[in-house]
């Protein structure tokens, strides 16, 4: 008798399946391409990359016909350009933000089934979350260098909503929680069961998708216990709209030079 797989037993046969293709390309293939690891023919139209040091199909990285001509007829004018240009592979940019970004791998598919996991165990094969801008250089913007900004000694972890449940508010450190309400109004309820249930006592509640349009306040009767109201900027779409409350205590400046809210995005 055998068990139907469930969202959780795809990802991380999904996820594997990855690695493998990683760890054991085409052993037939004497030049394998970055990225589908079959073999690059002499009359294959390719690229190398300069970063795994690999030759890839253009159609894998997505280069048209047109723009590998051109490539081409800069080359035959320039030889040097060969030499001096760097250039990386889809599969190596991947790579590298895996290292940075949460869920890197997994396509659309695969992010849409993880809203139905109540398993935490797929986080284990994700690269931990290891980035924070800098507070000293984001308050005068010097720099938009994602390296400078970046500080190696936050270390940040997933946790389950039990796990989060069990944890005491035993430190001074400063704690932000973040969550995407799809519609504040209509699960502030829920938002607020959580808080009650979880002891570390946000700093900071971030809501993004307030679904907040125009010049919409939120009621006074959503507003949360101990934070004062919040810094909204809304949205001019269906959805959108984003919110943040700051515990009362807090001595906080809005950056009205960083409110934006346009038909792309918001951001307060």
């Amino acid at each position: 008798m055998t068990s139907t797989p469930t969202p959780i037993d795809f990802l991380i046969d999904s996820i594997r399946a990855h690695n493998n293709s990683i760890r054991n390309p085409n052993p037939n293939a004497k030049f394998p391409c970055g990225i589908c690891k079959f073999d690059v023919k002499h009359n294959s139209k390719a690229i190398l990359c300069t970063s795994c040091d690999k030759w890839v199909h253009i159609k894998c990285h997505g280069i048209s016909n047109e723009d590998y001509k051109t490539r081409q007829k800069l080359n035959l004018e320039n030889p040097n350009l060969v030499d001096d240009e760097l250039w990386e592979c889809l599969k190596c940019i991947t790579d590298y933000r895996a290292i940075i970004f949460p869920f890197g791998y997994l396509n659309n598919f695969e992010i849409e089934n993880l809203n139905s996991l109540d398993s935490i165990h797929l986080i284990n094969a994700i690269p931990e979350f290891e980035i924070c801008a800098d507070a000293q250089k984001v308050n005068n913007l010097n720099s938009n260098d994602i390296d400078e900004n970046i500080v190696h000694s936050i270390n940040s972890r997933y946790y389950t909503c039990q796990e989060l449940f069990n944890l005491d508010d035993n430190s001074n450190d400063f704690k932000l929680y973040h969550t995407n309400a799809n519609g504040y109004s209509c699960h502030v309820d829920t938002l607020r069961e959580f808080l009650v249930q979880c002891k570390l006592g946000f700093d900071a509640i971030c809501i993004s998708e307030t679904s907040l349009q125009n010049d919409a306040k939120i009621p006074e009767n959503e507003l949360l216990q101990n934070y004062s109201d919040p810094y909204t900027s809304n949205t001019l779409t269906s959805k959108g709209g984003v919110a943040i409350f700051l515990k009362k205590e807090l001595n906080a400046n809005e950056r009205l030079d960083l409110k934006v809210c346009n038909s792309e995005y918001e951001s307060v």
